[in-house]
């Protein structure tokens, strides 16, 4: 379910929304309207509003992918650099 079809099946204006979340109304609707993707704190405020029927990951899309490839990614590049310490060791004949 997205965030406008929560805000329609409970019958929640956009202002009453914002004011739950402490949020100008306008931020409200940016995100509906796609001209502003919610933080990762705004979307986990949203889930938690929600009681989960609007999760951060229909907020997000494909942001919330690229946040775990991200990490995996600084993992491989300190897996690189221990590599590379062990190419250029002085103790290789």
């Amino acid at each position: 379910m997205d965030l406008s079809q929560y805000l329609e099946a409970y019958d929640i204006s956009q202002r009453q929304f914002a004011l739950r979340l402490k949020v100008q109304p306008l931020t409200i609707s940016r995100i509906l309207r796609k001209l502003q993707d919610p933080t990762l704190e705004m979307a986990v405020r949203i889930e938690n509003e929600t009681y989960g029927k609007v999760t951060c990951r229909e907020l997000l899309g494909d942001k919330s992918k690229k946040i775990g490839k991200k990490k995996q990614r600084s993992n491989s590049k300190d897996s690189n650099d221990k590599l590379k310490l062990r190419v250029g060791d002085k103790t290789r004949p």
